[in-house]
């Protein structure tokens, strides 16, 4: 397997190991990720930025009603996983800017890497959080951000290109993927406001919206 990256099919072999039918345990695993990233976007305003707490319950209670969420968490897609990883990250990384806490940063790189395993645009938050520790942490020298900074990259960057290598090796392809140049278009664009007004006005009316463009 190249053209993903290898942590939920892991976790689905690990658990299926014991004879439990992947679908069931899909199914649940995904119940259960719903219900945290539920919390987990409370808690990254109410903890991380500090946020008034109606604002927290309220990110929770718009997470609960967006079909586009109910939809990948009703179906055998990695997003659940990746959503729950990056939160946790990031939720982490902000404790870690505000209390500059040692265990904070190790977890936040931590699960900045288990993101990255699971989808490969979690590489975003590899380079999120070391340019977070270089830039927006205000309690050490500059020298030891930058020393920080550069940690947090090598540990968040390590596993994946260990697995590139393997692929390489392995099926002579890193990705199995192609590299090109897509320019952004009107219809992309069209794309993207249709998208993001999905998420609050019912199904056919961030169409309309889209219309203008």
């Amino acid at each position: 397997m190249t053209l993903w990256p290898p942590l939920y099919p892991a976790i689905l072999a690990v658990v299926g190991a014991g004879g439990t039918d992947l679908h069931v345990a899909a199914r649940w695993i995904n119940v259960v990720l719903f219900g945290a990233n539920l919390l987990l976007a409370a808690a990254f305003l109410l903890r991380g930025a500090r946020a008034p707490a109606w604002m927290g319950w309220l990110a929770a209670a718009g997470m609960l009603i967006f079909t586009d969420l109910i939809t990948v968490h009703g179906w055998i897609w990695s997003e659940p996983l990746f959503i729950f990883l990056g939160l946790s990250s990031l939720t982490l990384l902000l404790e870690h800017l505000r209390t500059s806490d040692r265990a904070a940063w190790w977890g936040a790189a931590a699960l900045a890497v288990a993101a990255f395993m699971r989808r490969f645009v979690g590489a975003a938050f590899v380079a999120t959080g070391a340019a977070s520790i270089l830039l927006l942490r205000t309690s050490s020298s500059w020298k030891a951000r930058l020393r920080d900074a550069i940690a947090f990259g090598l540990i968040g960057g390590a596993p994946m290109a260990a697995w590139l290598v393997r692929n390489r090796l392995v099926a002579g392809s890193l990705t199995d993927r192609t590299l090109a140049f897509y320019p952004l278009t009107v219809a992309h664009a069209r794309q993207a406001l249709d998208t993001a007004t999905s998420w609050i006005w019912p199904a056919g009316v961030g169409t309309d919206a889209a219309d203008w463009l």
